[in-house]
């Protein structure tokens, strides 16, 4: 059976000594536009997952939920890991996912996301920008057997080269 992870980096975020915490930073109107663009651009591209997994940072979770708006009936859950994650974190946090699951997507931060797509695939070495996502393939049984250059990097896309 095939896998598809579909990690993706948050939207832009602000800055500003408003925010107390770099938890607690939203979405810029640019994120938040480059998100609904993401989303519906994985709807038209049948790249809709079963699952979404997201940081609780403001900032994933904004970018998350805006994807989800243009999903049909996606179930979303934060991953308190991922904040703070590692590559480690992340593949254990897949190794927990249901295996009726097919394709998940993951949304998260740099470093990271890069490093794990690079990871995953010893393909990609360039820039993850915001609110950009990696479509990676997997052939496995189980989320479980996820690991490092099992993967297939089949495309990334920014939001930037997407039609409005």
């Amino acid at each position: 059976m095939e896998r598809t992870l579909l990690v993706l980096r948050h939207g832009k975020s602000l800055r500003g000594p408003e925010f107390s915490t770099d938890f607690e930073r939203p979405l810029a109107p640019r994120g938040i536009k480059a998100a609904r663009r993401m989303g519906r651009f994985m709807r038209e591209h049948d790249l809709a997952p079963q699952l979404i997994l997201t940081s609780g940072a403001e900032r994933a979770l904004s970018t998350a939920r805006l994807v989800q708006d243009q999903l049909d009936d996606v179930e979303l859950a934060i991953d308190d890991d991922f904040y703070h994650a590692d590559i480690g974190d992340v593949y254990d946090s897949l190794a927990r996912i249901d295996g009726e699951v097919a394709t998940v997507l993951i949304v998260g931060h740099n470093p990271t996301w890069e490093m794990l797509v690079d990871d995953a695939t010893g393909t990609y070495d360039a820039v993850l920008k915001t609110c950009s996502l990696a479509v990676i393939r997997f052939d496995c049984a189980n989320w479980a057997d996820v690991g490092s250059r099992d993967g297939q990097l089949l495309e990334v896309f920014h939001p930037r080269e997407l039609p409005d």
